[in-house]
């Protein structure tokens, strides 16, 4: 039997990565962020259409019709959150940038080392969270996959959601009761039960939908 997570998380690291900074500065997305080194010296590499932006610090390597090539020189201090993440042995695969932030698929074996990496990059003074998240259970030749895209919950939902979980509201047997966490979260219990309830109706859909 196989089995892991592939996550997807969303990193606010404009002041950190040259490439979320220009993705910013251009509001464009940038894909196949790709990255080489010798230890001094980043060079950064990635596409996407920035229209006619081009500040000094970027350079323009090749054009396709609707797009093009980028690179992007910086210092290889560990301050990139892919460092920090590969930092933990973390193999780093799809990465893109927009608005500001960085969008980087991982592989791990359980939600415990999810939550490490989440962890160690709040540590390092990012804003992180898990975007989505796709487990697989099967055998080695034949996975099911479900992909959950917490997009579809508003922001306040998902703040819900998140404080019911790390107060152990969801464990078994539960770690604390609804008005804790409505304490927690400043509300009555009857609007966490209905924030709760309308979150987990929109997650469950995608899972058995």
């Amino acid at each position: 039997m196989t089995t892991g997570l592939r996550a997807e998380l969303r990193i606010d690291a404009a002041a950190e990565c040259p490439v979320a900074a220009f993705s910013e500065r251009a509001g464009a997305e940038f894909r196949d962020v790709t990255w080489t080194g010798d230890g001094g010296t980043v060079v950064e590499e990635f596409r996407g259409d920035a229209s006619d932006a081009d500040p000094p610090d970027v350079d323009r390597v090749f054009e396709y019709r609707n797009e093009s090539v980028y690179q992007i020189e910086r210092t290889g201090d560990g301050r990139c959150p892919c460092e920090v993440i590969e930092g933990l042995n973390v193999p780093t695969g799809d990465v893109r940038a927009a608005d500001g932030s960085l969008y980087v698929t991982v592989h791990l074996p359980s939600a415990d080392r999810v939550r490490e990496v989440i962890e160690r990059l709040h540590d390092r003074g990012f804003d992180a969270s898990v975007q989505g998240l796709c487990r697989t259970v099967g055998a080695a030749d034949e996975s099911a996959a479900t992909f959950v895209d917490r997009d579809t919950l508003t922001e306040r939902q998902a703040e819900v959601v998140e404080t019911a979980y790390e107060m152990g509201y969801f464990e078994y047997p539960r770690a604390t009761n609804a008005e804790r966490v409505a304490a927690e979260l400043d509300i009555h219990p009857s609007t966490l039960a209905e924030h709760l309830a309308t979150a987990q109706a929109k997650l469950l859909d995608q899972i058995v939908g």
